[in-house]
C-alpha cells in the first residue's frame, strides 16, 4: 500500500506506518516525507512534479494515465521513478530485522544491531482491547527503532476485552510496555505493566429541581394584578341594617 499525498504532516503519521512506500508531488531531499521515511526504513520519491492528485475524488493522474484508489502503481526510491503496477518488492531493512529477524548478519556497528535499544510507550485502550492512543514515554535513541515498535502495537490490536481489575475509572485501560531489541525481551507481555488513572468516570447529568407552586403573597393594600391573583387583607363589609317584620299578611313587610 502507498500512502500518495500532494505534501505530508504529521498529522499524517499514522497513514505513514500502515504505508509500505510515500510518494508525493512537492517536497525534495529535507521535506518531511523524506527524513520520516529514512528514518522508518520506508521507500519514498517526493517532489514527483507531473503528479496530479485529487483528495475529493481519490485519484492520482499522470502523464495521461489516472489512477484511483486500490489501483497498483510501484514506485523506486533509488531511481525515483513511479510505475503503473504492480512490481515485485522487498521488505525494509526495520520488517526485516524486528518482523522477519533475516537481517542477523548486520554488522556489529549497525544501529539496528544495538542489543540494548528500549523504548517504552505509554498506551491507551478501550475496555474492550481497542487502541485509543498511543505514545512515546522514553525513546531508544534511534527514531527507526521507536517507529516500528509504534507499527508493532497498532498492526496487533484490537486486543482482547482487558479484565476489570486493570480497567480505569473511566473506562480505560492505561499500560507502559517496553520493547526490546534483544531477542530474548523483544515485545513481549512482560514488558507490559498496566496502571489504573484515578480519574473519576463522566458525571451523570442531573436535572435542577422544579420549582415549587407561587405562594400568596402577604402584602396587605395592593390591589390584585388580575381577578385570579390572591391577597390577604381584611373584608369591609357594609354594616347590617336592622329591620322588623310585623305581622303583616304574607307578601308583606315594613321595614322600620
Amino acid at each position: 500500500m502507498l500512502l500518495v499525498r500532494i505534501e505530508t504532516s504529521p498529522e499524517d503519521l499514522r497513514g505513514m506506518i500502515a504505508a509500505e512506500g510515500i510518494l508525493t508531488a512537492k517536497g525534495g531531499v529535507s521535506s518531511h516525507a523524506a527524513l520520516v521515511a529514512r528514518q522508518m526504513g520506508k521507500v519514498c520519491v517526493c517532489g514527483a512534479g507531473a503528479l496530479q492528485i485529487d483528495y475529493n475524488a481519490k485519484t492520482m493522474a499522470v502523464n495521461g494515465d489516472r489512477f484511483k484508489e486500490g489501483d497498483y502503481i510501484s514506485i523506486s526510491g533509488t531511481a525515483g521513478e513511479v510505475y503503473p503496477g504492480e512490481l515485485r518488492t522487498a521488505a525494509s531493512e526495520i520488517v526485516q530485522v524486528l518482523v522477519e529477524k533475516s537481517l542477523d548478519g548486520l554488522p556489529p556497528n549497525h544501529p539496528m544491531n544495538d542489543q540494548h535499544l528500549v523504548t517504552r510507550l505509554e498506551i491507551v485502550l478501550t475496555k474492550e482491547g481497542r487502541l485509543r492512543k498511543m505514545g512515546i514515554v522514553k525513546t531508544s535513541g534511534l527514531t527507526a527503532f521507536d517507529i516500528a515498535a509504534l507499527d508493532a502495537i497498532d498492526r496487533a490490536q484490537p486486543f482482547g476485552p482487558a479484565p476489570g481489575a486493570i480497567v480505569s475509572p473511566d473506562g480505560n485501560v492505561y499500560l507502559h510496555w517496553e520493547f526490546h531489541r534483544d531477542e530474548v525481551y523483544a515485545c513481549s507481555t512482560q514488558g507490559a505493566r498496566p496502571f489504573i488513572l484515578n480519574t473519576p468516570g463522566p458525571k451523570e447529568e442531573t436535572l435542577p429541581p422544579a420549582p415549587s407552586p407561587a405562594r400568596p403573597t402577604k402584602e396587605r393594600g395592593a390591589p390584585p394584578s388580575s381577578p385570579n391573583d390572591a391577597r390577604e387583607g381584611s373584608l369591609n363589609l357594609p354594616a347590617p341594617r336592622h329591620s322588623a317584620l310585623t305581622n303583616d299578611p304574607p307578601g308583606q313587610s315594613a321595614l322600620y
